[in-house]
């Protein structure tokens, strides 16, 4: 009996302990979730960077492959290595695959992508079963991408292999892409789903807009603005497509091509100056064109934002991150007597700085910024203060 009791309370003791140990485990994973929670969310493609295989300039690496159909996918990819590169100098770079032996019905692709995944290049040689292909693209220095192959064939149902080299290698001596400034635009070559950068240094301090357009024959082609970055690849916010950037310092503005009908299309890049000013001072300002108030606020209150103008004017506001707060086309007309002008409400914090954005079609236009004393459903006479004195807006 007393064996027994023994056994049950040595039992007893291990079930007990698993259980201390189950919840120690369970507390650590709760205790490290938080932190590999925002390291997902602040590098979405941590586990890329993980599993990735470093490049190096002027060495190739041997790749052989064996597709087995039904088999499951690594990361929506079949199982061919990726690989990361990190250009030590800014720079154009070729990226080839070469001494291709696949079967007929095979054909390789190669992609090279920011951490973002966003493609700096797109090729293949889909087209002619060739046995080695390239591209070339500009790298800012100190910028991981990632290289990765797929191996594709026309049969879902047999399996397939192949091997091919992969290489990268600095293309030339330039270091910098075409230049673009506020008087002379760049153009540039965009291929499909592919970026290429133009090169920008403002003279002075400021608010920029950047746009681009294809000017090749090619009804279906456009091209966007996909990120403006500085040299050491910190991307610029930007709100409205416009982005404060430093005077004397060197930017890259990265343009993407889309819907290309032919291999490659000519684009266009300009850049123009967007009028701004900077006032902690509730006022009636008068704007000319498109400008972005920086509004720092004084004390914590609610405050009034509304247009008096002769035309079409909307307002979006946004944190000094560039987090939309709010936005209005044609709620100020009890204020104006205009149904075009704007009215919406900011709940300011004390010192806290929002970024005020107006545009439009005008002749004349003039930016409220005033007390508010509603209750937020409406923005009318009987809500703002007393209307403020016309103020000119401050010099940069």
């Amino acid at each position: 009996m007393k064996k027994n009791r023994d056994k049950k309370e040595t039992n007893k003791k291990k079930r007990l302990l698993g259980r201390i140990l189950l919840l120690l485990v369970l507390a650590a994973f709760l205790a490290l979730a938080p932190y590999a929670y925002d390291a997902v969310r602040n590098d979405p493609n941590l586990l890329l960077k993980k599993i990735s295989t470093v490049l190096n300039e002027g060495s190739p690496v041997d790749v052989k492959y064996t597709i087995k159909p039904g088999k499951r996918k690594l990361l929506r990819r079949n199982r061919l290595p990726l690989y990361s590169f990190t250009p030590e100098e800014s720079g154009e770079y070729t990226f080839t695959v070469s001494d291709i032996v696949s079967e007929e019905d095979v054909f390789l692709s190669l992609q090279v992508t920011d951490s973002y995944l966003n493609n700096y290049l797109s090729t293949d040689n889909a087209g002619d079963h060739s046995d080695s292909f390239s591209d070339t693209v500009f790298l800012n220095k100190g910028s991981i991408c990632y290289v990765i192959t797929e191996a594709t064939s026309g049969s879902d149902t047999e399996e397939y292999s192949g091997s091919f080299s992969l290489s990268v290698a600095k293309a030339s001596e330039k270091s910098k892409p075409n230049e673009v400034t506020e008087t002379e635009p760049a153009v540039i070559k965009l291929t499909e789903d592919s970026q290429t950068a133009v090169l920008f240094v403002p003279e002075e301090s400021g608010y920029f807009r950047f746009v681009s357009r294809v000017v090749s024959r090619d009804k279906t082609a456009s091209s966007v603005i996909s990120s403006v970055k500085t040299t050491d690849n910190k991307e610029i916010k930007r709100a409205e497509g416009i982005c404060r950037l430093e005077g004397g310092k060197e930017y890259y503005v990265w343009v993407s091509g889309q819907d290309l009908s032919k291999a490659a299309v000519r684009a266009k890049v300009r850049c123009s100056r967007v009028d701004s000013f900077d006032t902690d001072q509730p006022g009636e300002y008068r704007v000319t064109g498109d400008t972005f108030i920086e509004f720092t606020s004084r004390e914590t209150k609610n405050l009034a934002v509304h247009s008096v103008s002769d035309g079409d004017v909307r307002c979006r506001v946004y944190d000094s991150k560039g987090f939309p707060l709010n936005s209005d086309d044609d709620s100020g007309g009890e204020l104006s007597g205009n149904d075009k002008d704007f009215a919406l409400v900011i709940q300011a914090q004390k010192k806290s700085m929002y970024l005020i954005y107006v545009d439009g079609r005008f002749d004349e236009c003039s930016v409220v910024i005033t007390d508010y004393n509603g209750d937020g459903s409406s923005v009318g006479t009987d809500d703002v203060s007393a209307e403020p004195q016309e103020e000119e807006p401050p010099e940069e």
